[in-house]
């Protein structure tokens, strides 16, 4: 299970895929479920820091907390491979067939991923703390009410 918080900001975790990447692939996009109510969060770029070949297909990755979902719990990941973002289309650039095309034309920022490397677990945390007031000295009193709910 992976083990990563919003608070850091470099966070690493090792997955042993079940399909190996291709030589050469120093990134991998993330694509976040969360368990709870399977909202997601997707396109979230991973740094390798390791070199992935035929003998050791491990995926040693970084990735930002910034840029992790906002709502602590468990996960579910889906690891790619992919390309990255296509380059903004506009009508002079063009020369398919309108019914030929397989490009969106509001696509400019999506990934294209093109392999399913592994899904893995994760524990997300750090991101649902409430903030505390300390008071210090006495002159900061105040009063609240509580009410019991039965």
């Amino acid at each position: 299970m992976l083990q990563l918080n919003v608070s850091s900001t470099a966070n690493s975790s090792a997955v042993y895929p079940d399909v190996t990447a291709s030589l050469g692939t120093t990134q991998v996009l993330l694509d976040f479920t969360q368990s709870y109510d399977f909202s997601k969060k997707a396109d979230v770029i991973a740094t390798l820091i390791n070199t992935v070949s035929l003998t050791n297909p491990w995926l040693v990755f970084q990735v930002s907390g910034s840029t992790l979902p906002t709502a602590s719990g468990q996960y579910d990941v889906n690891i790619y491979q992919f390309t990255g973002a296509p380059e903004l289309l506009t009508w002079a650039t063009q020369n398919t067939l309108w019914n030929a095309t397989a490009q969106t034309w509001d696509s400019s920022n999506d990934f294209v991923k093109t392999q399913l490397l592994s899904t893995e677990r994760a524990f997300i945390s750090g991101s649902n703390q409430v903030s505390t007031t300390t008071y210090l000295s006495p002159t900061d009193g105040g009063t609240y009410t509580t009410y019991n709910y039965p």
